[in-house]
């Protein structure tokens, strides 16, 4: 006749094992779910960035031509268009 075994200590190992499991696996959904509302912002803000960019180029581009009509014009005179 087998011997029957009454340590439930691996038992309750592995229960505490499938338990810390499950914990992980709940605490990984938790951080994707604030990553993925995170990154839903991410295409507005780099459209935004593009904006900006663009916007500096043109003000650049304008300063430019403001400086290269003002030495153009005659010396003692303001120039406004």
């Amino acid at each position: 006749m087998p011997a029957i075994n009454n340590d439930m200590g691996g038992a309750r190992l592995r229960a505490a094992f499938i338990q810390d499991l499950r914990n992980f696996v709940d605490n990984t959904d938790v951080i994707h779910a604030a990553v993925d509302s995170d990154l839903y912002w991410f295409p507005e803000m780099l459209a935004l960035a593009r904006r900006a960019d663009d916007l500096a180029t043109r003000l650049e581009e304008w300063a430019c031509l403001a400086l290269f009509y003002a030495a153009q014009a005659p010396s003692g005179t303001l120039f406004l268009q």
